[in-house]
């Protein structure tokens, strides 16, 4: 009886495996994809689809490291799409993998200044639909509200457009997620909601606390400030050819430019526009997009709402291999490369997907970064506050920081209240073994 009743509970499992084996035979990838050669060329390092259903392609190479990496490097570089080269890093998450960390370490930072300089157009981009606003658009607005990349990736400025013009029809969506929006997105809808002209809205607490720590705003700086730098051949830049086409060939620099174009938008608009559109470098069209932020440029809309879809979503996917490269970083840590680690902290340009970097160096117990840790925790608001409670709750000599954790775990944010109780009972169990 044990024999067929342990039967009838692995006939379900095999049921499952082969109808995955055949739902990975026909899953669906765009054609310029690699993941399918991939997959096949897989199966000859002992990658079996319906014996590894459980596992899947990148956890059978996680587990075969040695086997499969110098494969899955081949592909990485072969892949054009951003969503292959997420797939082959993860399948790069192991231990075994520390040695690859120059390799990580040059994606890193390749992809690190796609991202800002991405985010910085997006930046521009809205901007310019702030300034440019009118009411005529409202149902493009909404339209474009309606796609949810304007919540979901905080685009604070094109909220506040909303707000400003009194666009109704946004109202209900807009509360409905401030009611669990928390942090930076929480602040924004707050500010939006605030705008709006009716009695419930104006019976918001003005004592609600507001974060508005920025990300894309801190990048922008950063870009201005030449901190971080744009990427591409400055050969190819095309302002000096640019500058010849204006009216007024007095302008001496490239404020000057900008500002004479925002002050002669109906003589300088469509120069403008035909080099936004023929620029190659992000740079470049950055500085186009200035020239074209002017309050006489109403009639924009169409083609920024069109420029802000495009930019948002190649920003997502820079993001998306950064974050997947610094989940390489930490599950390939190691002390060997200390250094380095801390030169990534130090750097302010790599701060968007740090948080991770943050944790590996509590993982290793780096007595170096402790000052960098205690730092952050001073600041409720700080964006790498549960990072560093987390790095913190890892050292050996954590009971130092009891103060620290007893504080936090009475924070209104859920996950760091649960980090700081989960350090508590590390504490008191170390205490109790060593009594």
């Amino acid at each position: 009886m044990m024999t067929s009743g342990k039967k009838i509970f692995e006939l379900p499992i095999s049921i499952m495996k082969v109808f995955w084996g055949i739902r990975d035979h026909f899953e669906y990838f765009p054609r310029e994809s690699t993941v399918p050669k991939f997959k096949k060329e897989l199966r000859k390092f002992g990658y079996k689809v319906i014996r590894h259903v459980d596992l899947g392609p990148e956890v059978y190479c996680q587990n075969h490291p040695h086997e499969t990496r110098s494969l899955v490097l081949k592909y990485y570089e072969k892949s054009s799409l951003y969503t292959d080269r997420v797939f082959y890093l993860d399948c790069l998450l192991s231990k075994e993998n520390s040695d690859l960390f120059p390799f990580f370490y040059q994606q890193y930072d390749r992809y690190t200044d796609l991202f800002n300089e991405q985010l910085y157009l997006c930046d521009l981009i809205l901007n310019c639909i702030y300034v440019t606003k009118h009411i005529k658009w409202k149902q493009e607005y909404v339209k474009l509200f309606n796609e949810k990349i304007t919540i979901s990736e905080k685009l604070d400025l094109f909220l506040y457009v909303l707000g400003e013009l009194q666009i109704e029809e946004v109202l209900p969506q807009l509360k409905s997620e401030f009611e669990w929006s928390s942090d930076y997105a929480h602040d924004v809808l707050l500010l939006t909601l605030k705008k709006y002209e009716t009695p419930e809205i104006k019976e918001l607490k003005k004592s609600e606390k507001m974060v508005c720590f920025d990300t894309k705003r801190v990048t922008s700086q950063m870009l201005e400030q030449g901190m971080i730098s744009f990427t591409g051949d400055v050969s190819d830049r095309t302002i000096l050819e640019f500058v010849k086409k204006l009216p007024n060939m007095n302008c001496k620099n490239e404020d000057a430019m900008i500002q004479y174009c925002q002050e002669n938008p109906e003589q300088t608009r469509d120069i403008v526009l035909e080099y936004y559109k023929k620029s190659v470098l992000v740079q470049d069209k950055c500085f186009y997009m200035k020239c074209l932020t002017s309050e006489k440029n109403i009639d924009l809309f169409p083609f920024l709402g069109l420029e802000l879809r495009e930019w948002v979503q190649k920003s997502r996917e820079s993001g998306a291999i950064c974050n997947a490269l610094a989940n390489d970083f930490y599950h390939s840590r190691n002390k060997n490369f200390v250094k380095e680690y801390l030169q990534i902290l130090k750097n302010p340009k790599y701060f968007h997907y740090n948080s991770l970097i943050v944790e590996l160096c509590g993982k290793l117990r780096l007595e170096e970064v402790k000052p960098y840790l205690l730092d952050i925790v001073k600041s409720e608001d700080h964006i790498f506050l549960n990072s560093a409670l987390k790095a913190l709750s890892y050292y050996k000599d954590k009971k130092e920081y009891k103060d620290i954790f007893m504080k936090y775990s009475k924070s209104k944010d859920e996950y760091t209240r649960n980090i700081a109780k989960k350090a508590l009972k590390s504490i008191d169990r170390s205490l109790i073994g060593s009594e």
